[in-house]
Order: C-alpha cells, then structure tokens, then sequence
C-alpha cells in the first residue's frame, strides 16, 4: 500500500506540507494541496504538477545534488489513478522537503520559493501579489515596444555568486529582447536573447536590496536584471505587472 504519511517542513520561518489532492476540469488533472505556516499565519495553495515541475526548472542548477530526485512526468495516457497520484504526492513532498533542507537560500532562490508559496500574498499587506502569472502575448500588438532601457542580466549560472553580469539595452514588447546596445537596437541587429512572456509574473529580491535587482520569472529560465537605480526598477517592475491589465 502507498504511504501516506506526509512530512511537515521547517525553514527559514516556513511550516509546508502536501495535505492531499484534489482533481479538476472533470478530473482531466490534479491540483495538489500545499498547507504553508509563517509567523502563526496558515493558508493553502493548489498547485498542478507543471506549476511544481515551473518551480523545479527556474531552481534545478541549486537542486542538483539532492537525495531525492524531482518525479518525472508521467507517462500515463489519461487520467492517473488515485493511487498514482498518491505516489507523485508522496514524491513531491519528498523532493520539496528535501529542497527547502538542503538548498541554500540565496535571495534569487528565496524570491522563487516565496512567489511559488505565495508568501507575501498571504503574510504581507504592503507587499503586492506578485505571484500572479501574466499571459500579454494576446493583448499587445507585435512589435509594439512598451518600455526600454539598459539592465544588468545575470548570465552564467545564474547564482548571482559566480554568475557574469552584463549590461544590456533592454526592449519590452510582447516579450523581452536584449541587446548590446541601444544603437544595435536601433540599426534592427539581432538581438542577444529573447524572453519570452507567454506566463510570467515578477519578484523583487526581500529584504535589503542595494542592486535594485529584480527577477522576471518566465519559461524556461528565469531573467534576473540589476537596474540603474531604484526609481528605474521600481519603473520595470510596475510596468510588467500593470501589462495585467492591459485588454
């Protein structure tokens, strides 16, 4: 029989567990039941395996050496059984445990972990919901550039410890291109990379934050930038959430 015994885990002010399951749209999928606690304050998330599986990608290159690997997707054709639901239940709070354990919480990790929780929606009255996932490629017009200018992109590993910053000309449109320069830009180069914004939401580093970064959680890899200043960043940050609200 399938253990259903479910750890309680316990760091960095965080109480999580995976209390169950629950099936939707006519059982086409399974939302699974995420209990969190911080400072006596208790609330649920649901979250489908590809929003688990979201999470897993954006912190892999930290999680890498874990005891527990993260459940593979499965190859059911169908609906799972509730029996193998109960496993990647079991298998997903094995890893997250595991994760939250022995993954160093760096304030990238931390903004992914808390966004993925939602946190500060539910702990926090002065911080917005910024977990929300933003889907803008139906509402602007391509080539329809919102915002520009120069940001530091974190390249390499991306850790913020070893990882390359580089500065870029960035371009908001419905995505994001990056370029050597504003003059590249300018002359129609090729840009250096494009993020896309099909499902994406954005987070600020917590706490102290003296780079001004702040992380543009898209698929498949997170943007992680450094503006000039605060008021800039502060100025990215609203326009990319105010896209929203954008019909």
């Amino acid at each position: 029989s399938v253990q259903s015994i479910i750890p309680v885990v316990k760091q960095h002010g965080l109480e999580v567990s995976i209390t169950g399951y629950e099936e939707a749209d006519g059982g086409s999928y399974a939302n699974f039941i995420i209990e969190v606690k911080k400072d006596n304050i208790i609330w649920e998330v649901r979250k489908r395996y590809s929003e688990f599986r979201f999470f897993y990608q954006a912190v892999a290159e930290h999680a890498g050496s874990l005891t527990n690997e993260f459940p593979s997707k499965s190859v059911t054709v169908g609906k799972m059984s509730a029996e193998q639901l109960e496993r990647r239940k079991i298998a997903l709070n094995a890893w997250f445990q595991d994760f939250l354990d022995n993954v160093a919480m760096s304030p990238g990790v931390q903004s992914q972990l808390y966004a993925f929780l939602r946190v500060h929606a539910n702990t926090s009255d002065e911080r917005p919901n910024r977990s929300r996932t933003i889907d803008i490629t139906a509402r602007i017009k391509p080539g329809t550039v919102v915002k520009t200018g120069y940001l530091e992109k974190l390249g390499g590993n991306k850790s913020g410890a070893a990882g390359n910053w580089k500065r870029r000309y960035a371009v908001l449109q419905d995505d994001i291109k990056y370029y050597e320069n504003e003059q590249a830009f300018i002359n129609g180069a090729a840009p250096k990379g494009v993020v896309k914004l099909n499902a994406f939401y954005v987070t600020t580093s917590d706490g102290e934050n003296p780079h001004n970064e702040f992380t543009v959680h898209a698929m498949p890899y997170p943007l992680v930038c450094r503006a000039e200043n605060e008021v800039e960043m502060k100025a990215w940050v609203d326009t990319l959430n105010s896209l929203a609200d954008i019909e």
